[in-house]
């Protein structure tokens, strides 16, 4: 305990979501409630281990696993059971996520 120890990698070594949901631009949803769900256009789906090629734009989420990576624009995480599915490929988010909700960001090493 004389001197701080460093890791020498990332953990975790990218951002990840810490919740099955839908990853999403927090500005998207700062105003969603169950009275006044955000409609959003459902892109892809991110499986845990898997490498995301997906872009979360203005209107967009995508569907991500515990732990799998956070698609590049997503910056918060709508956990499942805030949302309700509208059809194949949109869903209504039922309350807010802040910047960095359920999202493990990756720390350098």
């Amino acid at each position: 305990m004389a001197e701080d120890i460093f890791a020498d990698i990332d953990s975790p070594p990218f951002d990840n979501s810490a919740v099955d949901g839908y990853a999403v631009r927090a500005e998207d949803v700062k105003n969603a409630s169950t009275d006044n769900p955000v409609m959003l256009n459902e892109i892809a789906g991110v499986a845990a281990g898997s490498v995301s090629t997906v872009v979360v734009t203005v209107g967009t989420c995508a569907r991500v696993m515990t732990g799998a990576p956070i698609p590049a624009g997503a910056d918060a995480m709508v956990m499942r059971e805030d949302i309700r599915t509208e059809g194949l490929d949109s869903v209504a988010v039922l309350s807010p996520s802040p910047v960095g909700e359920h999202v493990r960001f990756r720390v350098k090493g």
